[in-house]
Formats: C-alpha cells, structure tokens, sequence
C-alpha cells in the first residue's frame, strides 16, 4: 500500500521528526543508492544506514523497504529533503 501525502506542508511536517542524519539518508535514498553506497558516503556502517531507514520507516508511518521507497517516488521526495538537508 502507497503512502502519498497530497499536502506539501503536511510531508514537510513529516519530515520536521526526522534528525538531520535520517534526513540525509532519506535524500541519499531518493538518489538512488543502497545501504553499501550511503554508509559510505555519511562515514557510518551499512547496520546504522539499515537503522536509520527502519527509524524513518517509523516515524512515517511505513512498514518496509518498499514502502518507503513508493513514498519517496509518489510524494517528490528528493525535492523536499533538497530543502531541508540544504543539499
């Protein structure tokens, strides 16, 4: 099942609960890459990148990988986290 928030102010709300470092993994997924490629490029192990996406997964409400990635497709993602990461 695909998460979509219609309202911009109500993702950008979603995303205030995220912690800078959740927000630049969620940005890092919206690129495309994997656990491997974003531990790397934030200096951290690929466990704590599979940490962060299960604590983001919490905090919007998603259950799954998958999931999540249908809510960065269908809700514009990249663009939103470019805002607030300042990426």
């Amino acid at each position: 099942m695909e998460t979509t928030l219609h309202n911009p102010s109500s993702l950008q709300a979603n995303l205030n609960w995220l912690t800078e470092k959740e927000k630049q993994v969620l940005w890092l997924i919206a690129m495309g890459l994997n656990s491997k490629a974003i531990a790397v490029r934030l200096d951290v192990r690929p466990k704590s990148v599979d940490n962060y996406k299960n604590r983001i997964g919490k905090k919007l409400g998603l259950k799954g990988y998958g999931a999540l990635v249908s809510f960065i497709r269908a809700n514009n993602v990249f663009a939103m986290t470019e805002k607030t990461t300042g990426t």
